[in-house]
């Protein structure tokens, strides 16, 4: 967390579930289940998913794997909470998923730190919601 002084400068968003610096975004509790965070250079970002809480056991779930290649950092709320879930492809086979309490804050933060041609779409691209007549894209 930006607790250290030296880092409270460098700190852009921090929330129970990420930190976010001019360096890195560090993940807490991803791996499992050891609760060892995860850390993502922003440069390596290729696109950033995100919606709303809400419950759907096929897409996302309180820690690890789901049926998507989405790899779930610990939130035993997420399904119920107020908060925002959030998907980051670094062009790797897994993409990495968390919580955010403020997804604008959030967003305001990270963007300035991400390559141009970075996409930031309110969607995930995996699955067909009932009422969607057309696949997402990937």
């Amino acid at each position: 967390m930006c607790l250290a002084e030296k880092e409270r400068a460098n700190c852009l968003y921090n929330d129970r579930f990420c930190e976010l610096s001019k360096a890195r975004l560090e993940i807490y509790a991803f791996y499992f289940p050891i609760f060892k965070s995860r850390d993502i250079d922003p440069l390596s970002i290729k696109t950033i998913y995100y919606e709303p809480h809400h419950l759907d056991l096929a897409t996302s779930k309180s820690w690890g794997m789901t049926f998507t290649p989405v790899w779930w950092a610990c939130d035993l709320k997420r399904s119920f909470g107020s908060g925002t879930n959030v998907v980051i492809d670094c062009g790797e086979a897994t993409y990495k998923g968390f919580s955010v309490e403020d997804i604008d804050k959030f967003l305001d933060a990270i963007k300035p730190l991400l390559n141009s041609d970075v996409r930031i779409e309110a969607k995930f691209p995996f699955w067909k919601k009932s009422g969607d007549t057309q696949a997402k894209d990937k």
